[in-house]
């Protein structure tokens, strides 16, 4: 019996990947917008194939930092792959989520699916947000006096592929279709029978999917629980509860998944200890930052001209004056912290970046070793806000940071800088750049370097790589193309045209593309 893709779920997943990306650890692929431009011919190659029989193409990987100092491996598919893959949650999402503890109990917060015409996956709802107002709700009701906090240990590399199977067939029914996505993740991992990529969006659904039996196993306990992701909060009304729960978790972990605990973030703690030491939230910490600010500002103003002012009294231009301030105060503290709070970080990162505030640039830039595990935010963050010309001396604190630091050369961070420079292209001269580049070729291949020669028009670049362009593994093959476009008309055509006949789908399509 065939398994097919259906074109309406490929449309989706298309939309989705040009929306959303198709991870949220490496720049979105350039081929996308080749395969937007082909897609009528990709779509229906795509849904001719049997998924029963599928095999994917290379994917990259890269070791990603930690906040602990260690790093975890993340992978970005083929193209092509992402598009099954995103194709293949599209269809099963409905019954997946439908399956999972209702949302209204705040037991699994994160990663609620609401599939969206606009490609989106999520329900728009803060999911830390109810993690933490379900976590204080439970510690402050008063019925608890311990908390056992526990977090599964490399969670995404150990999932079993035939643990996956056997949820999808329960949640959906659909044995054919479980046993086509095992052997789709099997052939990500080179027919080893364990690990989900870390990054693809897909493999969030498919985590909260084999998780949800321990969050219904937690409760026939008749416990209370608030789970994210992998991270567990269970509140017990002693400490002899509590041990009797981290038994039982343990326990059916390691008998039903073969997964275990981290050690070193599972504990034991008084209901007080947790809340002066877990409950903290990025936005509330926000709101009450701006909230003290606004009634010094008015009790000043009193003081001053012996009038009661109110909020409302205040400009538009004053409120946002302190919103940034108080941004810039707040990052200040999370530099502070030991260890790096992670989720306060990309929090302030990505409000800066909605807000276009400059004002953080200094903190950043004395700060980039610390800021190694959001690297990533922190270059979209200067890619949304850099002004042209760059701020002084901001070239030369990046470079020395990627020169000279013990991190600068990591390449998770060379690949986020580059592709900072591909797109601010005013920042270094090129020279430099492809050094930078050339230094991380064994991690990084020569894909960023083509994607700077592009960038900086380098027509010299790509015509040495025209004769041999064929030699060079997929990734760095399509960036050689895709850097083709810059070259004269005649040139290109010459060298492309035959490309855009060839046997290879992505190879044509980048080649269509950049002829046009």
């Amino acid at each position: 019996m065939t398994d097919c893709l259906q074109n309406s779920s490929l449309d989706w997943a298309l939309k989705s990947i040009i929306h959303c990306g198709d991870t949220d650890i490496f720049p979105i692929p350039f081929e996308i917008e080749s395969i937007k431009n082909y897609w009528p011919e990709i779509r229906e190659d795509l849904v001719s194939k049997d998924l029963s029989d599928y095999r994917t193409s290379a994917s990259r990987s890269i070791l990603m930092p930690k906040t602990d100092g260690t790093f975890r491996i993340v992978k970005q598919l083929d193209p092509l792959d992402s598009l099954v893959y995103n194709s293949l949650l599209y269809e099963m999402a409905g019954d997946v989520e439908s399956h999972r503890v209702h949302s209204d109990l705040k037991v699994a917060c994160a990663y609620r699916i609401n599939i969206q015409d606009t490609g989106k996956v999520f329900d728009e709802e803060n999911a830390w947000s109810n993690y933490h107002l379900k976590s204080s709700e439970l510690a402050e009701s008063g019925k608890y006096t311990h908390v056992l906090v526990a977090d599964i240990a490399d969670f995404y590399n150990q999932i079993y592929h035939h643990r996956v199977e056997n949820v999808l067939e329960s949640a959906t029914g659909n044995e054919v279709r479980s046993k086509s996505i095992e052997k789709f993740l099997g052939s990500l991992t080179q027919k080893q029978s364990r690990g989900v990529p870390v990054g693809p969006i897909p493999s969030i659904v498919l985590a909260e999917a084999c998780l949800d039996d321990v969050d219904k196993k937690l409760m026939s306990l008749g416990i209370q629980h608030t789970r994210y992701v992998d991270d567990f909060r269970i509140f017990c009304c002693s400490k002899k509860q509590a041990l009797f729960v981290m038994q039982e978790l343990i326990s059916y972990l390691y008998t039903a998944h073969r997964l275990s605990l981290q050690s070193h973030k599972t504990y034991i703690c008084e209901v007080n200890e947790f809340i002066r030491k877990e409950l903290k939230d990025p936005r509330e910490e926000e709101e009450k930052k701006k909230v003290k600010s606004i009634n010094d500002l008015l009790c000043d103003a009193l003081s001053a001209f012996g009038y009661v002012f109110t909020e409302e009294d205040l400009d538009s231009v004053t409120k946002s004056r302190i919103t940034i301030d108080n941004l810039h105060e707040l990052m200040q503290r999370c530099l502070c912290e030991r260890p790096l709070r992670l989720g306060f970080a990309r929090y302030l990162l990505r409000r800066a970046t909605y807000l276009r505030t400059r004002k953080i640039y200094d903190l950043l830039l004395n700060n980039l070793v610390y800021l190694t595990p959001v690297f990533r935010d922190v270059c979209l963050y200067f890619a949304k806000t850099l002004p042209t010309p760059a701020p002084a001396n901001f070239s030369e604190k990046l470079l020395c940071f990627l020169e000279k630091s013990d991190y600068g050369e990591l390449p998770y961070v060379r690949m986020w800088a580059l592709e900072l420079f591909s797109k601010s292209p005013k920042l270094i001269p090129f020279e430099k750049a492809l050094s930078l580049s050339n230094e991380s070729k064994d991690s990084l291949g020569i894909r960023p370097a083509a994607i700077l020669a592009k960038s900086y028009n380098q027509i010299d670049w790509v015509r040495s790589y025209k004769e041999n362009w064929n030699c060079h593994g997929p990734w760095d093959r399509r960036s050689i193309i895709w850097a083709g476009s810059i070259l004269s008309p005649d040139e290109k055509k010459a060298w492309l045209r035959p490309i855009t006949e060839g046997s290879d789908l992505l190879d044509k399509c980048v080649a269509i593309k950049a002829l046009s």
